[in-house]
C-alpha cells in the first residue's frame, strides 16, 4: 500500500529551462536564436517571448513558435554567445 506524499518534504525541482531564466543575460554575452537548418543567427527576442507566453513557459515550447528569417524552418534553438572583447583581432 502506498503512502501519500509527506507535505513537509520538499517537492522535487522542475529543471526545465523557463523564459524567466533568459531575462538576465550575463555581462559580455548576447542571447541568439540559431536555426538548426541553415545556421542563420538573429537576436533572441526574450522580452517579446515573455510578453506572449509568460515567464513560466518552457523555453523549448516558446521556440517552437519561431521561424528562421532566411529559410523559414521552425527548428530554432537558443544560444548564449560570448561577445568579443576590445583588443581582440575580430573586434572592429
Amino acid at each position: 500500500m502506498m503512502r501519500p506524499p509527506d507535505p513537509r518534504q520538499p517537492k522535487p525541482e522542475d529543471r526545465t529551462p523557463r523564459l524567466f531564466g533568459l531575462r538576465q543575460t550575463p555581462p559580455g554575452f548576447v542571447r541568439m536564436a540559431a536555426c538548426l537548418n541553415c545556421r542563420h543567427m538573429a537576436p533572441l527576442p526574450v522580452r517579446d517571448l515573455v510578453r506572449r507566453f509568460g515567464e513560466l513557459c518552457p523555453v523549448e515550447m516558446a521556440l517552437l513558435h519561431m521561424r528562421c528569417e532566411e529559410c523559414g524552418q521552425s527548428k530554432v534553438e537558443a544560444r548564449l554567445i560570448p561577445l568579443c572583447e576590445p583588443g581582440c583581432r575580430k573586434w572592429r
